[in-house]
């Protein structure tokens, strides 16, 4: 009996010992393998809408070759995106780029082997595969929340009204949530999704394990919450060991969406008011306890101890790209100080000085 492999692609004509897809079946194939390594269903949907997106932008790829597709029509994809706009407002780069990403490593993939790392899994249908360079990005300052904002934040909680799975209060449950967020530093999709783990791991070692499908590195990660306090207002949670930890479901006990997550955390938060009577600035978004948590622990751990807790691979410099550099610490503003005081100020003032007047004086005979 023989197998067919789904990503073995037809042979072109002409080319028996050559076997070159055309666009829209290397379309359906990337489609194909991110369903099938991926579990995610957002980022399934994602790469979907990208292809869909570049495909209608681009329509003579339907009769192109793989190999036929240049830079131009990634150039092409963007510039559209930029003149894009989604509820009244233009395309952000930073999702423009991560689009184009997603068109890159379909070519990236449909490109040459290479002898080691994940270019081995390569088709090796294109020599030069297109490629386009990323848009500039105005990155936002990493958040550190403050005490003032978090007594805001869970003083809100106090009117939220969902999730009520198995009696729980919904109070109870944004607080656990935010303080495990914010001990762990977990992303949105890691929190909802880690599983409980067994009574002497929670309890006596105070730990969650999450697993390596939700880490960068693809590596199992145990995280510490902390104290005795954290780890009893996790196991008083209503879950069962394996089911996710936080119990993120409806009354019929169906899981909920993480958008919905999204959407009911600032809902509360701007019923009580936060944002029209204190600002926008104040309202709390749950990946902000993961930027607080990686600036504070940076500045008072080290950058090795901040890796580890985001899941972060130790020679990578996302650490100090996403947040390090992008905040001004103390040694910054000591540079600043003296820069100002002793090197430039003292010549800045004597030339803002009034000009004193000029006296004649007679040459010397």
């Amino acid at each position: 009996m023989s197998f067919s492999n789904p990503f073995v692609p037809p042979q072109r004509q002409g080319q028996p010992a050559m076997q070159i897809w055309n666009w829209p079946y290397a379309k359906e194939q990337w489609n194909k393998r991110a369903r099938f390594r991926n579990e995610n269903q957002v980022a399934i949907d994602n790469t979907r809408r990208v292809l869909d997106k570049f495909t209608a932008y681009c329509p003579h790829l339907i009769d192109r070759m793989v190999d036929q597709i240049t830079n131009m029509e990634l150039l092409t994809y963007q510039q559209r995106r930029q003149r894009d706009t989604w509820r009244g407002r233009g395309i952000c780069n930073r999702t423009i780029n991560n689009e184009t990403d997603v068109l890159c490593a379909l070519f990236a993939w449909l490109g040459p082997k290479t002898t080691s790392g994940p270019g081995r899994e390569n088709l090796g249908m294109i020599p030069n595969p297109p490629w386009v360079r990323h848009l500039p990005e105005d990155r936002n300052n990493p958040r550190s929340l403050t005490p003032p904002t978090l007594a805001h934040y869970f003083a809100a909680t106090s009117i939220a009204t969902t999730p009520t799975w198995n009696g729980m209060s919904p109070r109870k449950f944004w607080v656990v949530a935010a303080v495990v967020a914010g001990v762990t530093g977990l992303r949105r999709r890691a929190l909802l999704e880690v599983p409980r783990p067994d009574d002497y791991t929670l309890r006596t070692l105070r730990q969650i394990v999450v697993p390596a499908k939700f880490v960068k590195t693809r590596q199992e990660l145990r995280l510490s919450l902390g104290t005795e306090e954290v780890a009893e207002m996790a196991y008083e949670l209503p879950s069962k060991v394996g089911e996710p930890l936080l119990p993120w479901r409806g009354e019929d006990g169906k899981r909920l969406s993480y958008n919905h997550f999204t959407r009911a955390m600032r809902a509360f938060q701007l019923q009580y008011g936060i944002e029209a009577g204190i600002g926008p600035d104040e309202v709390v978004r749950i990946k902000d306890f993961r930027s607080t948590a990686a600036t504070e622990v940076a500045d008072m751990f080290g950058d090795g101890v901040a890796r580890q807790l985001l899941g972060h691979s130790p020679n990578t410099n996302t650490l100090n790209t996403n947040y390090k550099s992008a905040r001004v610490g103390p040694q910054n503003v000591a540079a600043g100080a003296y820069l100002a005081e002793k090197i430039l100020l003292p010549h800045a003032q004597e030339a803002l000085e009034p000009p004193r007047p000029r006296v004649y004086e007679p040459e010397a005979s």
